[in-house]
């Protein structure tokens, strides 16, 4: 099945769902406000999902939330049409690796491929991540590192015929001496445990801007 997202605002709001068993095939003006909402995409069947992105514009706002996840496990294949952007949220949490991190503009969870593509090439995607500031944290037996959010984070990531711009987000933190700020990827390619590099593949004249967020500390 293919689901399209469509809409003019942007705005932050609440989580989204959409799953192969329920992604309606078209979302018609009636039901717009759909896509106002961060956006979560669920793929746990071994047929890929495709969904087509179209004029979409997602901010996570004030958020520890992605724009985009896509979730499941399974393959997921983005088709781009007109003007698409993501911007994850401004709030940090932790990965569990006492790192904290703002939202990322889309983040394609699990060790699925997630293939953004451009077959009619009228389509475009910006994404980035979340900035992150904060200018009185306290200090802590551990020590802690503040990242922005990843434009783009994927473990598998096909990108063909499209034109992509991924900006990682911003990390500001002035704080005790064990706590510091550090930039983040564009695009991120990266297994979900952190250990192993993921696969990228560029395809067909894909067009690809990527910059990393800039990082200040001041202790």
């Amino acid at each position: 099945p293919a689901a399209e997202q469509e809409t003019g605002d942007k705005r932050p709001a609440e989580e989204k769902t959409y799953e192969a068993t329920n992604a309606p095939t078209t979302l018609t003006e009636k039901v717009q406000e759909a896509a106002r909402n961060v956006v979560k995409i669920i793929n746990d069947y071994a047929s890929p999902l495709k969904v087509i992105l179209r004029n979409l514009k997602v901010d996570a706002g004030e958020s520890t939330k992605n724009a985009v996840t896509v979730s499941g496990g399974r393959d997921v294949t983005l088709e781009l049409e007109g003007k698409n952007e993501l911007k994850g949220g401004s709030q940090y949490k932790s990965d569990g690796y006492n790192n904290y991190r703002g939202g990322h503009g889309l983040h394609a969870q699990g060790n699925g491929t997630l293939t953004i593509q451009d077959e009619d090439k009228n389509g475009s995607l910006t994404a980035v991540g979340g900035n992150v500031q904060d200018l009185n944290l306290g200090g802590s037996d551990q020590y802690r590192t503040f990242y922005g959010g990843d434009g783009i984070r994927a473990s598998n990531l096909t990108v063909s015929g499209a034109e992509i711009k991924a900006e990682g987000g911003n990390s500001n933190v002035e704080t005790a001496s064990n706590v510091s700020a550090d930039g983040v990827d564009g695009i991120q390619v990266l297994s979900p445990n952190y250990e192993n590099a993921g696969t990228a593949k560029f395809l067909d004249g894909a067009h690809i801007t990527a910059k990393g967020g800039d990082a200040y500390t001041k202790n």
